[in-house]
């Protein structure tokens, strides 16, 4: 995962690539996470990876949400490390309940 994000971030950075089409742009984040992943792990075509990259991002987002729930409360004294914590928590709460 860290390996395409990497790759998803070097590609949506490329000046270059800013016009291009849907396909040219998963070829190329699929191109840099084949070049950069370990040896051992197989190769990921263009969907693959974009339908990787859907599912991160879909729960980063939902990660976000759940952390700015908890900053929204305003708690004096918790350092952002408990606050982070607390979020990690309602995130699994609710995939707890939609499971």
């Amino acid at each position: 995962d860290k390996v395409l994000i990497a790759a998803w971030a070097n590609t949506s950075l490329d000046i270059v690539g800013t016009d291009q089409n849907r396909d040219a742009y998963w070829a190329k984040i699929s191109e840099y996470y084949n070049t950069h992943k370990e040896s051992s792990w197989p190769e990921r075509n263009p969907n693959a990876i974009n339908c990787r990259y859907t599912l991160i991002n879909r729960e980063t987002s939902k990660f976000c949400g759940c952390l700015q729930q908890i900053l929204n409360k305003e708690e004096s004294g918790r350092t952002i490390a408990e606050k982070t914590n607390d979020a990690h928590i309602l995130f699994k709460e609710m995939d707890v309940k939609k499971k």
